[in-house]
């Protein structure tokens, strides 16, 4: 949580005496892609008190990991299809490459058209992935909310400018509750979306406010 909210919340339901710790580290996954490990560490002498307290915070992770599920089943199963024609690209293209040092010219150009045809099937799946993990964040929680967790920054800005088109022509002056995330789940804790919106409302010369330190209210 924000500011550690969800530990300090933890250690005043585990009670005096139990002592929480959190650290993380960045792995790189088989598929290429970058994970934050997390590890809750869980202290106490009394044994009966260490297994009470153990099992609040199972039931507090597991929580937190359903509301942290940023994507979704089928935007999960989009961006998989994605990486793998991604990866099928790159290795078309080093193929191509290959063939066409080799002096095979025809080869080089066969596996350059499929390595294109590769690409094409990953802009397909992400654009999939995208509309898939939009619903699944945004469903049923009316226009004046947007929730671009889980989206590249592109993806976001995309759907930010659209909802925004909405309002802009009204007389109303309407306010988008803008959720972009503070950053925490992204590699090195570098927020993305957030600084991108902020230049994108200012641009287009829109007044804000800072709800929290991952929500924007747009006026618009």
């Amino acid at each position: 949580g924000d500011h550690g909210a969800n530990i300090k919340e933890l250690r005043h339901r585990c009670g005096d005496g139990v002592e929480i710790d959190v650290t993380h580290t960045h792995k790189k996954m088989k598929d290429g892609t970058e994970a934050v490990v997390v590890r809750v560490g869980v202290h106490r002498d009394d044994k009966k008190s260490l297994n009470k307290a153990v099992e609040t915070v199972n039931m507090e992770i597991k929580e937190l990991v359903k509301r942290t599920d940023y994507q979704g089943p089928e935007g999960k199963k989009y961006r998989a299809l994605a990486n793998k024609h991604a990866i099928k690209r790159s290795q078309l293209y080093d193929a191509s490459h290959k063939a066409y040092a080799r002096g095979d010219g025809k080869g080089a150009k066969r596996l350059a058209d499929k390595a294109k045809a590769e690409g094409k099937m990953m802009r397909q799946c992400n654009a999939d992935a995208a509309k898939a993990i939009f619903s699944y964040r945004n469903k049923g929680k009316g226009d004046l909310f947007i929730d671009l967790h889980g989206l590249t920054v592109e993806e976001a800005l995309g759907f930010l400018k659209k909802r925004l088109e909405k309002f802009l022509h009204n007389d109303v002056d309407d306010k988008l509750h803008c959720v972009t995330g503070a950053g925490h789940h992204s590699p090195g804790h570098l927020a993305k979306i957030k600084p991108a919106v902020k230049e994108l409302v200012t641009k287009m010369k829109l007044k804000y406010e800072i709800e929290n330190v991952g929500t924007y209210i747009i006026h618009c």
